[in-house]
């Protein structure tokens, strides 16, 4: 017979899709809200990082391997203080991205077609810096901030067909390294905790989090 079929790598190759399911919108919304409402009961303060903080963090997202559902680790430690590096700090870190897409596909086998399951574990490790522009706002609670890195990608991708096609079932590993980035906010609700919101590329593409200082 005759059969096209994207391969493991060409699939697995493909940028984030912008198909997101409208079930991980509906989480982001509730968790954007229930953010909204935190910040806005928080009590005033004038908190900024300070050289040598230790910062641990979690952040849930969306728009990661295929428009996933995302969750991350991430671990901050603010490197230089304001002014030693221009007017903002300087910020090193690491995370690890996880995702795990599942999806029904299809393929054309001898004119019929054919329906398969494919699941994806895609999982980024980077190490990145970031630049942090709280020293400069007038409100000390509210830190912009891009961040620049550079990631090693796990992918793993397994292609299930019916049992009559078995033979076409595939599970395959790939690994790359990529540069990634993102530009966000980070809100200090006190002294110790703070939330943040970004938009990246490279790993999850839209998140929205919360740290603790160790």
């Amino acid at each position: 017979f005759f059969f096209k079929q994207k391969t493991a790598y060409e699939i697995s190759t493909r940028d984030w899709s912008s198909d997101v399911c409208s079930s991980d919108l509906v989480i982001m919304k509730y968790v954007l809200a229930l953010c909204s409402a935190v910040i806005l009961l928080s009590t005033p303060v004038m908190s900024q990082m300070k050289k040598g903080d230790n910062y641990l963090g979690a952040r849930i997202g969306i728009g990661a391997r295929d428009g996933a559902f995302a969750l991350s680790l991430d671990y901050e430690n603010c490197f230089l203080a304001a002014r030693e590096f221009g007017p903002g700090q300087v910020v090193l870190g690491g995370s690890i991205d996880m995702s795990f897409p599942s999806a029904e596909k299809s393929a054309i086998l001898s004119g019929n077609t054919i329906k398969y399951n494919q699941k994806t574990t895609f999982v980024p490790i980077s190490g990145h810096v970031s630049y942090h522009f709280g020293p400069m706002m007038d409100d000390k609670r509210v830190d912009p901030f891009f961040l620049v890195g550079l990631a090693y990608r796990y992918i793993n991708v397994s292609n299930t067909y019916p049992d009559q096609y078995a033979a076409l079932n595939m599970d395959q590993n790939y690994n790359d390294f990529t540069l990634v980035g993102a530009a966000g906010v980070r809100y200090s609700l006190n002294e110790k905790w703070a939330v943040s919101a970004r938009v990246g590329f490279g790993m999850t593409s839209y998140c929205i989090g919360a740290s603790v200082k160790l």
